[in-house]
């Protein structure tokens, strides 16, 4: 990065036109303004003076450097938000692509162990799909179709376990994840539907054809993913507080969300929830998995600004501390120079000789320059003092003298 890069990087207009920095400014503004000479105005005390251009010339550019901080902290927060929640839709498009992608490569799987096995019957069929279901538990139910739709056996998951089911009363030949896989040949993952049949939860199914049986065995198997289960993906993902997450399927209904009372199986979301324009409600990202499926992610801008005022209050607590310790520091500053200056000018004032030469004594802690003074006062005043005493002494030799030579003539 060159000097030049650097530079407009540093004076980016928004790095100077937030509302923090134009008031950090404003009070710099007046540190210059105040430091500037003006015409000599009525006296005022050295204390005032002093606490006064302590405050302006020493506090102010300190709050004015925390308003500039606490902006860059602001600034920083939001953008680190809405990071983290671009990085929570890039982790669960991660997530929940891989999700889908293993149901379908273990469904490939058991179609092709379906279509090595020759002349399987109906016994040795429902194990394998008992099997193959236990080592999958992420399958509400499995089943096996014959080429006319027909299921030739089924398992599903209960609360006492997975068990075979006979249904053979169930015909899929008008379900896409038959059809498609026995018009294609290959895999299929279809959105998000209520199943029939095999109980009516909401589902995913993953189907794939069979080659190999001749006609005689089964043509298509699939297994559907549960809905539950799929939303307790994100369950140990790193989301930011308070965050929502929403699988949508190719179709654009809800297959999965952390928040299901807000967004129901299967209902389809108004586009104006998502939208990047609506930055004042929420702050959203999406992500695409794959064949159309996509997630969201938002977080409630009310979540953002509750930080930004926790964070403004603390900093609004440390600069009060900061501020009430310098004024402090700043009175007693100030009373070191200005009390013995105020004693000095009071002795001065009252000072009438003859008086006592040591009228001012002034701590080892007052300023050297003070104590000089002082000094210099106590022995101006001996000075007087002896000056007085001459004058007196020869005001007295004259008034004798006169009064003597008066006395011959009487």
């Amino acid at each position: 990065m060159d000097t030049g890069q650097i530079a407009s990087i540093i004076f980016r207009a928004e790095h100077w036109t937030s509302p923090l920095t134009l008031a950090g400014l404003a009070l710099l503004s007046v540190v210059v303004i105040t430091a500037i000479p003006k015409p000599a105005r009525r006296s005022e005390g050295i204390g005032r003076i002093l606490r006064r251009d302590i405050v302006i010339m020493t506090l102010l550019p300190m709050l004015s450097l925390a308003l500039l901080l606490t902006d860059r902290s602001i600034r920083y927060l939001s953008e680190g938000t809405v990071a983290s929640v671009e990085g929570a839709v890039a982790g669960l498009s991660a997530t929940f692509g891989e999700r889908l992608e293993k149901a379908q490569d273990a469904v490939s799987v058991l179609a092709l162990n379906l279509g090595s096995v020759q002349d399987a019957d109906d016994a040795s069929l429902k194990r394998l799909l008992l099997g193959f279901h236990e080592i999958h538990p992420e399958f509400i139910s499995t089943l096996a179709a014959g080429a006319d739709g027909q299921v030739m056996a089924a398992t599903i998951a209960t609360r006492e376990g997975i068990v075979a089911r006979d249904a053979r009363d169930i015909r899929v030949a008008d379900r896409d994840y038959f059809r498609e896989p026995m018009q294609t040949d290959q895999r299929y993952l279809s959105p998000a539907f209520r199943g029939r049949g095999l109980g009516s939860d909401v589902i995913v199914a993953a189907s794939a054809p069979v080659s190999g049986t001749g006609g005689r065995g089964p043509a298509v198997v699939e297994g559907s993913i549960d809905f539950v289960r799929l939303g307790e993906v994100a369950r140990n993902y790193p989301l930011p507080e308070s965050a929502e997450f929403i699988v949508l399927d190719p179709s654009g209904q809800v297959a999965a969300s952390n928040r299901p009372l807000t967004f129901r199986p299967l209902s389809v979301p108004g586009d104006e929830v998502f939208s990047r324009t609506d930055e004042r409600t929420y702050i959203s990202a999406r992500g695409d998995i794959s064949n159309g499926w996509e997630v969201i992610v938002r977080l409630p801008v009310a979540r953002l600004q509750e930080r930004i005022v926790a964070d403004l209050v603390v900093s609004a607590i440390w600069l009060v501390v900061s501020l009430s310790l310098a004024l402090v520091l700043a009175a007693v500053l100030t009373a070191r120079v200005s009390q013995p200056l105020q004693h000095l000018a009071e002795a001065v004032k009252e000072y009438v000789p003859p008086a006592s030469t040591d009228r001012i004594a002034v701590t080892s802690r007052a300023p050297q320059e003070v104590r000089i003074l002082a000094r210099h006062f106590n022995l101006s005043a001996r000075r007087m003092n002896e000056l007085y005493g001459r004058l007196v002494a020869m005001l007295a030799e004259r008034e004798s003298g006169e009064v003597n030579g008066k006395s011959p003539g009487k």
